[in-house]
């Protein structure tokens, strides 16, 4: 007998209807609307620690130049010996060229002063450094040279400031006789001594004058004065300008601020220039804007501030509404000697 055998009926199969694909596509593109801003603020949130460990390594560094030459800090610039022309020759550099030992970059160290000639870097030098930068500076991230940080410069003089010229002519370069505190019609230990304590590194002043880190201890404290910070119109990381590495307070008046500090006055010859400093609208600070090109103030591509690091090595983040005030008094580093009041941890 013959069997037959009957194949089971297949259940007919039914795509997506063009509504369920809808549906469903509409309920993809809501869900990835609620996790794409939370990936973005985990990505800005990642991007900004590492500034600030990089900002750590600059700061750690300094700190290690500072313990290996007798507490000295590193000047905002100085000059080094160089011998690519064959014969030795004085190249100007700034503070983080004087720091590239201490972090983990000897070899370019010893290029450039074997490379190197008066006139600047061989091209070979002219290198990305990742300690250097933040990832969300884009002028300055992975690019050659590129540098975010600047270090406390304190008190500029306004012909200087923005013009990125400041080693044209010996008047103009910005040291720490450079403003007429007193009015005696030149330097004088007074004018020194007022602006040594406004900030923090100096180029080599006329009465040999070194930033030192006891200095700032025995002043206004480390914890409360301010080391580093961001600036996005900083320049290379072989700049020799106020305008490239460092940044401050703009003093408001020509070459020579003359606040007409009295011999007698000096104890309180900076509440003069913070009160002025506080009050001028258009003074260039926190990520304010500028009309120039530079600016050597604080500025980043962090939301609502920037990222600092104190003397004493500790990191924070300061907020571009913090008063201009406390701001200034935050540049100070001996400003208690010249009549400021201490300042709170709670106004920053």
């Amino acid at each position: 007998m013959t069997r037959i055998r009957f194949a089971p009926k297949q259940k007919l199969r039914r795509g997506f209807t063009l509504i369920e694909l809808l549906v469903v596509i509409s309920i993809i593109a809501v869900l990835a609307s609620l996790i794409a801003p939370a990936v973005q603020s985990a990505r800005r949130a990642a991007r900004k620690l590492e500034c600030l460990n990089n900002m750590k390594q600059c700061s750690l560094a300094i700190q290690n130049f500072a313990s290996g030459n007798g507490g000295l800090l590193p000047l905002l610039t100085t000059t080094m010996d160089v011998s690519g022309s064959g014969a030795t020759q004085q190249l100007p550099i700034g503070w983080p060229i004087q720091i590239l030992p201490a972090i983990d970059s000897g070899a370019l160290y010893k290029s450039i002063k074997a490379r190197a000639t008066s006139a600047g870097l061989n091209a070979t030098e002219q290198i990305y450094l990742q300690t250097f930068t933040c990832p969300d500076d884009t002028d300055s991230f992975r690019q050659p040279g590129g540098l975010s940080y600047v270090v406390n410069v304190g008190t500029v003089s306004s012909s200087i400031w923005g013009q990125g010229v400041d080693l044209t002519t010996v008047p103009l370069s910005h040291t720490s006789s450079t403003i007429d505190w007193n009015v005696s019609g030149g330097a004088d230990v007074t004018d020194i001594n007022i602006a040594v304590a406004t900030g923090v590194f100096w180029r080599a002043s006329t009465n040999g004058f070194a930033p030192s880190l006891d200095y700032i201890s025995t002043g206004d404290g480390a914890t409360t004065t301010i080391m580093l910070s961001e600036n996005l119109n900083a320049g290379k990381w072989w700049g020799i300008t106020v305008d490239d590495t460092g940044f401050g307070m703009r003093a408001l008046s020509p070459l020579t601020q003359q606040y007409n500090v009295s011999s007698t006055s000096t104890a309180t010859a900076l509440n003069q220039v913070l009160g002025t400093y506080a009050t001028a609208v258009d003074e260039p600070w926190i990520n304010r804007p500028q009309t120039l090109t530079r600016a050597p103030r604080p500025s980043s591509q962090h939301m609502g501030g920037v990222n600092v690091f104190m003397c004493d090595g500790s990191g924070r983040f300061i907020s571009d509404n913090v008063d201009k005030y406390a701001y200034g008094k935050l540049l100070t580093s001996n400003g208690v000697t010249f009549g400021e009041v201490t300042l709170s941890q709670s106004s920053y």
